[in-house]
């Protein structure tokens, strides 16, 4: 099955947002993000979760009209499979977090192991606000942990996703649509 031109899709897989579908989707997050720090004076903290946040944040950039300084942080559960292990954290902010107001962009909220540690993480490191922020969201029944994302850009079914941003066997993050694998 092709995609857009360059792009050999697995066979089987289906495409659950188009390229157009998901650009709105984070305009409305967008829109949700800058109504929730309209106002502020302080720049804002945005620490993208690496690698799958990355996508999901270079779209949102050129969209958030308020002050914000940019870090990352890497942890993982996946390291490129589709079945999630052990919490391995990589890379920690370079930035202090304590008295900031944060924003966490990750791209998708599905178990809530990974955002409930860095949410986590960011409380013991005494920062004064946490705002995760997350293009895909599964339903609540997919949790292991009790987290919330306050913005969500889009509420998906409990598929195995990737594209925009998110890979499958490390592979197909630039892919401008969202596809899944039915059996995956």
């Amino acid at each position: 099955m092709q995609a857009e031109a360059g792009w050999a899709l697995p066979e089987g897989a289906l495409c659950l947002l188009d390229a157009d579908a998901m650009q709105r989707h984070i305009e409305a997050a967008a829109q949700a993000l800058n109504a929730r720090f309209a106002g502020i004076q302080e720049p804002v903290l945005m620490l993208v979760v690496m690698n799958g946040g990355l996508w999901f944040a270079g779209q949102l950039l050129g969209r958030l009209h308020f002050p914000l300084e940019l870090d990352y942080v890497h942890l993982s559960r996946y390291r490129d499979t589709t079945r999630g292990r052990e919490l391995e954290w990589r890379t920690l902010p370079s930035k202090s977090l304590t008295g900031r107001r944060l924003l966490l962009i990750d791209d998708i909220l599905d178990q809530g192991v990974t955002a409930q540690a860095l949410v986590e993480h960011c409380r013991l490191q005494a920062a004064t606000e946490t705002t995760l922020a997350v293009m895909l969201e599964k339903p609540a029944s997919c949790r292991l942990v009790n987290v919330q994302a306050q913005i969500v850009a889009c509420q998906i079914p409990d598929h195995y996703v990737f594209g925009c941003g998110m890979d499958l066997n490390g592979l197909l993050r630039n892919l401008p649509a969202l596809y899944y694998l039915p059996e995956a």
